[in-house]
């Protein structure tokens, strides 16, 4: 499912059409996580990554150039298990097939 499609069912609209996919009227959530579109640049898109629990930061998606794809950029101290890195991991997987890589 691309980034643009998944809603959580927080928001009445079809988030790929309002516009507002991973914002604070329309994130997108796992379990542990909530994914938020916090910079839209002209190419390319900056996720923050937040804990549902507590709230704190966890940590950003952004594209780093030098690799040429979208990378987790994770707060200092953070620690993640299995189902998280894998719900990020597949964040980016969707965030690249969208930008039309595989």
């Amino acid at each position: 499912m691309a980034v643009g499609d998944r809603c959580n069912g927080s928001c009445e609209t079809d988030n790929s059409i309002c516009g507002l996919k991973g914002t604070d009227e329309c994130p997108f959530e796992t379990k542990y996580l909530k994914f938020k579109l916090i910079e839209k640049k002209e190419k390319t898109e900056v996720w923050e990554i937040s804990s549902k629990l507590h709230g704190f930061r966890l940590g950003v998606i952004k594209w780093y150039g030098s690799w040429r794809q979208y990378a987790f950029f994770p707060e200092p101290e953070t620690v993640f298990n299995k189902e998280c890195m894998e719900d990020i991991s597949d964040f980016i997987i969707d965030l690249m097939t969208e930008r039309g890589h595989d």
